[in-house]
């Protein structure tokens, strides 16, 4: 919601603002906005495994070193999902309602709280593929609580390596008709 909230608006009406300048190179705009917003979901994501679970006796980091590499890709992929979602709607109009909507069918299809395998083959089973919190939840879970190691979680660790490829380049693409728009909106 932070990423749709502060970047929408910037995208909706990027004159006078930081990212003004940067839409004049989507590429480089892309890398900046995918460090920036990775940096802080990977802060966070580090709070809620370390200080958070610790401190309300949570049993976690079972395996350390596989949680902070995966989380660390993890944030990578839900953050260019969250940037490709912006860059496509380029506003912020909407996003809050958008991601309410969506959160909890997520976090069920996910399998965080209802187990993946109960989940039906079909349509839901696709989607919940499509989005970063299945292959993260999984992956995360097995190396968090059940101590599992990277060569056992790599299914799901490739399949967030292929998303943040693509959401990522889809980010770039339309970031980049993005600035296309605003530069012919400022001629």
């Amino acid at each position: 919601m932070l990423i749709t909230l502060g970047l929408g608006g910037w995208l909706r009406e990027p004159r006078g603002t930081p990212i003004a300048s940067g839409l004049t190179t989507p590429g480089r705009l892309t890398l900046a906005l995918l460090l920036a917003f990775t940096l802080l979901a990977y802060l966070w994501f580090l709070y809620m495994q370390g200080f958070d679970f610790w401190l309300n006796e949570y049993g976690s980091l079972k395996n350390p070193v596989g949680v902070l590499t995966v989380g660390a890709l993890f944030t990578l992929d839900l953050v260019s999902f969250a940037l490709m979602i912006t860059a496509l709607m380029g506003s912020n109009q909407f996003t809050s309602q958008l991601v309410v909507m969506f959160s909890a069918p997520a976090v069920f299809m996910s399998g965080a709280i209802w187990p993946l395998e109960n989940v039906p083959y079909g349509l839901t089973r696709i989607v919940s593929q499509v989005l970063p919190s299945t292959p993260g939840v999984q992956a995360i879970l097995g190396l968090s609580q059940d101590g599992a190691q990277l060569l056992d979680v790599m299914p799901q660790v490739t399949l967030m390596g292929l998303q943040t490829l693509v959401y990522g380049l889809l980010t770039y693409l339309w970031l980049r008709r993005r600035t296309r728009d605003a530069l012919g909106r400022w001629r």
